[in-house]
């Protein structure tokens, strides 16, 4: 009976441990949704996000081959 209590125990604080980080997780991720939602876009964030400043980092290579 000792030892179905302790095993018992053990799972039980398991599950407490595991129920506190799923928490903290959950706070962690709205705090980053939070953050990207607040931050501030660029027109350089703009073309970063849109693809753009690769087809400008081809253009300068292709010129400095030129």
């Amino acid at each position: 009976m000792m030892r179905k209590i302790m095993t018992t125990n053990q799972q039980l604080k398991t599950i407490k441990t595991q129920q506190e980080r799923l928490k903290l997780q959950i706070l962690d991720f709205t705090e980053r949704a939070k953050d990207v939602q607040l931050y501030r876009v660029t027109k350089q964030t703009q073309e970063i996000i849109q693809g753009k400043h690769i087809k400008r980092d081809e253009e300068d290579k292709k010129r400095l081959e030129q």
